[in-house]
């Protein structure tokens, strides 16, 4: 083996003349352009001296390659292109989302453009599938099918989003396709930004949904990509009010605190009873100027710029009702307003259990609004009791006009269930 200018040849070979080697190391150096090679073991077999760094193999059949960071076949990366080409087949997809399928090459146009792997072909229902074979010889295309067309995987861009290779996202008008694959939320772009990944080429910008002409003869009005996304995509707006309460009546309430949740971004919002427009950022409401005694209903109107919503809160006000036992055969106001058991509930039914244990009167104290209610005494029907119609003074000093009932025999049993209707 004989070294002619760096180069090992073999000893049987005439060594080139200064010329041949300079015209062949231009040859080899000096021009870029694509490589074209049958086979793996074809690349491979490239001779060291022709190599460099950024050189791009075609493998027939397979895909592209580049030398990264050196020039051993260690260094070979496949370069994954994804092509924007659509296709369109007459022929419709058999199978379900994820199944590989076999179509007639014939039958693609338009104009009988080749496909390449990686295109997106669609039959006559919209539905996607994405090239992965193109043989030419016998007129195949294989094909992976996607998911409907109608249900495109998009989903508007979050900085903790997981990116899905080959989702789409949607972010401030603009439509991009996920890049890369992220399998757990421990991965990935966690706290980017949506301009941060386009930066770094986990995302590829496909266009401003905006200027994206959409065409649909049942919703007209959506005639961008953008619109039809919004529609899609769109969450109900939905808003809750807080702050109001059931008092009782006599009691004023010294100011007027509301406080809300909605679920999305708005752009207006306001209050009734003369409040008027808020802030469309609060979510709260206090005045301490303003004192309740009476019934009154707040509402919230809120409204993302395409449907407005609202929600109520009521401030309303009842008599108490009171139940429990004494020894006496009559009660004043204090010792009615004193029995163990009271409600603000609307209504005379209910169902209590006394212990009269020693010797007692069961008692009932009903605003008389609520009309005479019917007794069941362990499951029969009583009419042994004594009713008093009277005037009550509650704590706040207001006058109300109660049926005071008391049992009429005095009661010594441990569990008496009296049932009122």
């Amino acid at each position: 083996m004989a070294e002619y200018k760096g180069i090992n040849v073999p000893d049987r070979v005439v060594p080139f003349t200064s010329e041949d080697t300079s015209a062949i190391f231009e040859d080899i150096h000096g021009r870029g352009g694509l490589h074209a090679v049958s086979s793996i073991l074809e690349r491979d077999a490239i001779f060291l001296p022709r190599r460099k760094v950024g050189m791009i193999v075609s493998v027939a059949g397979d895909a592209l390659y580049t030398l990264v960071g050196g020039v051993s076949n260690t260094n070979w990366v496949k370069i994954e292109i994804f092509t924007a080409s659509f296709f369109t087949t007459i022929e419709e997809f058999t199978g379900d989302a994820n199944d590989s399928i076999i179509l007639d090459l014939t039958l693609l146009t338009p104009n009988n453009k080749l496909p390449v792997i990686g295109d997106i072909i669609n039959d006559p229902n919209d539905r996607s599938a994405r090239v992965t074979d193109v043989d030419e010889m016998n007129n195949e295309v294989s094909a992976i099918i996607l998911e409907d067309s109608g249900r495109k995987p998009v989903s508007n861009y979050e900085e903790d989003a997981l990116l899905i290779k080959d989702y789409f996202i949607l972010h401030n008008g603009k439509l991009a396709r996920i890049i890369d694959t992220f399998t757990s939320a421990n991965e990935g772009n966690i706290d980017e930004s949506f301009n941060k990944d386009i930066e770094d080429g986990n995302l590829e910008l496909i266009s401003d949904a905006v200027s994206i002409v959409y065409d649909n003869k049942e919703y007209p009005d959506l005639d961008t990509v953008a619109k039809a996304l919004d529609h899609i995509l769109y969450v109900e707006l939905a808003v809750n009010l807080s702050g109001g309460g059931v008092f009782e009546i006599g009691y004023t309430v010294p100011s007027l605190s509301l406080s809300w949740t909605i679920n999305k971004t708005i752009v207006s919002q306001s209050l009734n009873h003369g409040i008027g427009i808020l802030n469309a950022n609060d979510r709260s409401f206090i005045d301490n100027m303003i004192n309740i005694n009476n019934d009154v209903t707040y509402t919230l109107i809120a409204s993302d710029d395409k449907k407005t919503v609202d929600a109520n809160t009521s401030f309303i006000f009842r008599p108490r009702r009171f139940w429990g036992i004494s020894p006496e055969e009559s009660l004043t106001d204090t010792q009615i307003l004193a029995l163990a058991g009271t409600d603000l509930t609307t209504g005379r039914a209910q169902t209590r259990s006394f212990d009269c244990t020693g010797g007692n009167f069961f008692y009932f104290a009903i605003p008389s609004v609520y009309g005479i209610p019917n007794f069941r005494v362990g499951g029969f029907s009583y009419s042994n009791y004594i009713l008093t119609t009277r005037d009550v003074e509650n704590q706040f000093g207001e006058i109300i006009n109660y049926n005071v009932f008391r049992s009429g025999l005095i009661q010594t049993g441990a569990n008496i269930i009296v049932e009122l209707t």
